[in-house]
Formats: structure tokens, C-alpha cells, sequence
């Protein structure tokens, strides 16, 4: 295993030089807010891989430096975890990467498959998958561990070459190197505000105005907590308390002991930051109260979007394309709604780049917009 820099720069040297290589990540994330990353796996074929002992590794730098290597080409499955692990590791922005998960969508295969799913089904490679529970942060490694975090990343290179090969046979090749090119972008790396947390909450939408406005204090609240102090932030607080609380903002010492569910724990070490960012919400103007964007479809709308998932199901298998990657249902619907109030977003997935090529353009032929009625099938 790699764990001194040098041995680190030999390793990397072997990556630039062949242009591209396959990457994956070991990580333990069941009593911290951040994930323990354990190892990160290099490999550029079946004979080259290398292992590096990320917690006994004094500077991670380098490998920062070639996740942000537009030369080098950055081989993952299902990257934005990985790639969020590795940016706040390594301080490295990712460039110039092929998920393969993504890639198989276009290539006649599901865009959910798991590696050991694709492997099998591409290359006919079976993986052997005993040590997905196992605890990547303890040491010594066993060689049974060794060899399970090594395979990860032994085939990767090949995988990417043969789905490239059958997304060209399928002319939809182009379409691949677009949706690759999205992920160079920054903004999917980047932890969410605490002050957007609150949108994620169970039952928010159940809320009024001023219940949203004090969630999202109480969430931002629970986000730094849980931040500062490395703890999975249901542990600070659970959503259904945070939502009891926003129903009923509790503004005095007194108010605390009202609630059910907080414990003496919580009212010591929270009460007065809860007490203060409730009253922060309810003194804060309405212009400047968060709005929860409803998902909500009538009747109408839930058929026609099942009309348009439909045709989207069509056209992905005349294409070769997973429609999943078309958008999701609430996408659908979203496109569905803003099309009949006569105000199409340009945001929306299928009216942009690839898809609307693929799918949009022929979509918004298929079903005419007639007045505020919405679709309708033609």
C-alpha cells in the first residue's frame, strides 16, 4: 500500500503517462458527518493498480493535482461521491472524467447498473463482492480486502473502452461526451449551504410560510452542528423535531421544555441557539421567507406526463438511450406545467443541449401546447 510520497509520485507518474486512469474510493460513514475515507484505488489495467493508505498519507495533494489534470482521464462508476470525497481530501477540483454508469445509458444498458452488474454484462468480468461491509479504516488489511479493493479499478480502463465503442456503433456518442463534459462543473462538488438544508427535511411540506421560515434557521442550525462536531446531523436532531419546533418556534427557556422529543442533552447544548434562530426567522421580512416549490400535479398533468414518460420510453429504446436519463418524473412534470401556464424553462433538462436533441425537440412536436390546456397527444 502507498502511503509515503514518493512511493505516491512513482504511482501517479505511471497514471500521466498512460493518459488515463480508473479510480474508486473505500470510505466509512456511519457515526460522522463526513465519510472516513480509507483507501483510493489506482488502476490503469489488470496488472497495474495501486492502493493508497489515505489515513497514513501525510500529503494528498498530488492526487488533488490530477483530479484537477484536464490531460489526465479520470475513469470512475457513479462518480459524485467519490469525487466529493476526493475534492474535500485532496483540495483537488475534478476534471476531465468518465462515469461509467452514466456511459452504459447510453449504450442500451440501464444507467443504474452497479459495476459488478455492468462488468458482467459488458466485459463478462465477476467481480467478487464479500467486503462491502467491511471497515476500510481499521489496520492491517486483509489480503481478501486487498484484492476486492484492487479489482475495483483492474477493469475500469477496458469498461470505458468498450462502452465508448458501443456508444459510436450506436450514434450516440456525442451525446455521451456531453454528458461527461457536465461533470467538470464545479458546482457538483460543493456542500450544500446549511441555509438550503432545510428543503431536504421530511414533511417540510407540510409547513405554512412562517413554519419554512423557522425550518430553515433550525436546519442551518442542526448543519453547522453536525459539521463542527463530525456527527451524522439526524444525531443533532431528528427531521420530525426540527418540524415540531417549526410548527411551534419555541422563543423562551420555558418553551424548551414544552417540546416532546428534545431531550436535557439537546436543551443544554442547543436551547438557547434553537431559541435564537427561531426568533431570527420570525423577525426576518416576508419578502424574505423561503418558498417550498410545489410538486403537486392535478389529474391532467399526472396523465400527461404519464403520456410523455411513455413516448420518452419509446424513444430511449428506438435510441439506445436509458430514458432515465431523460429527466425524472418530476422533471416530466415540471416540463409538463411550465408548458401549459405558456412558460417554458429553459433550466429544464429536456429543452437543453443533448437531450432536447435526442428527445426535447421531437417531444414538444409530438404534444402541442393549445392555450392553458396544456399537452395534448396529437
Amino acid at each position: 500500500m502507498i502511503s509515503s510520497t514518493p512511493a505516491l509520485q512513482d504511482c501517479l507518474q505511471h497514471a500521466r503517462t498512460h493518459g488515463a486512469v480508473a479510480i474508486d474510493t473505500e470510505f466509512v460513514w456511519d457515526e460522522t458527518y463526513y465519510p472516513g475515507l480509507g483507501l483510493v484505488q489506482l488502476g490503469i489495467s489488470p496488472d497495474a493498480a495501486w492502493l493508497i493508505d489515505a489515513p497514513a498519507l501525510a500529503d494528498p495533494a498530488p492526487v488533488g493535482a490530477l483530479l484537477a489534470d484536464p490531460g489526465i482521464i479520470k475513469v470512475l462508476h457513479d462518480a459524485r461521491q467519490d469525487l466529493c470525497i476526493l475534492k474535500d481530501w485532496s483540495g483537488g477540483a475534478p476534471r476531465t472524467i468518465f462515469d461509467t454508469r452514466l456511459a452504459a445509458g447510453f449504450c442500451g444498458y440501464s444507467s443504474q447498473l452497479s459495476l459488478q452488474a455492468l462488468l458482467r454484462e459488458v466485459l463478462g468480468v465477476e467481480l467478487e463482492k464479500s467486503e462491502t461491509r467491511t471497515n476500510w479504516l481499521r489496520r492491517p488489511l486483509s489480503a481478501r480486502q486487498i484484492a476486492y479493493a484492487l479489482d475495483d479499478v483492474r477493469h475500469m480502463l477496458e469498461l470505458r473502452d468498450r462502452l465508448l465503442a458501443l456508444a459510436g456503433e450506436a450514434g450516440t456518442l456525442a451525446w455521451l461526451k456531453e454528458e461527461m463534459q457536465g461533470l467538470d462543473d464545479p458546482a457538483l462538488y460543493q456542500a450544500r449551504p446549511p441555509a438550503e438544508t432545510w428543503a431536504r427535511v421530511k414533511d417540510a411540506g407540510r409547513l405554512n410560510a412562517q413554519g419554512l421560515a423557522v425550518l430553515c434557521e433550525l436546519a442551518a442550525l442542526r448543519e453547522e452542528t453536525a459539521r463542527e462536531h463530525n456527527l451524522p446531523r439526524t444525531w443533532v436532531m431528528a427531521d420530525a423535531l426540527l418540524v415540531t419546533m417549526a410548527e411551534r418556534p419555541p422563543l423562551a427557556a420555558a418553551d424548551l421544555l414544552a417540546i416532546r422529543g428534545l431531550n436535557d442533552r439537546q436543551r443544554s447544548r442547543l436551547g438557547e441557539g434553537l431559541i435564537a434562530a427561531c426568533r431570527c426567522a420570525l423577525e426576518k421580512p416576508r419578502q424574505q421567507w423561503p418558498r417550498l416549490e410545489s410538486r403537486h400535479l392535478d389529474e391532467a398533468a399526472k396523465k400527461q406526463t404519464d403520456v410523455a414518460l411513455a413516448w420518452l420510453k419509446d424513444r430511449g429504446a428506438a435510441l439506445k438511450v436509458d430514458p432515465a436519463l431523460f429527466g425524472s418524473r418530476a422533471e416530466v412534470g415540471a416540463l409538463i406545467s411550465t408548458l401549459a401556464a405558456g412558460k417554458p424553462e429553459s433550466a429544464l433538462p429536456l429543452l437543453r443541449g443533448w437531450r432536447f436533441e435526442a428527445a426535447g425537440r421531437d417531444l414538444l412536436a409530438h404534444f402541442s401546447l393549445r392555450g392553458s390546456a396544456g399537452f395534448h397527444n396529437q
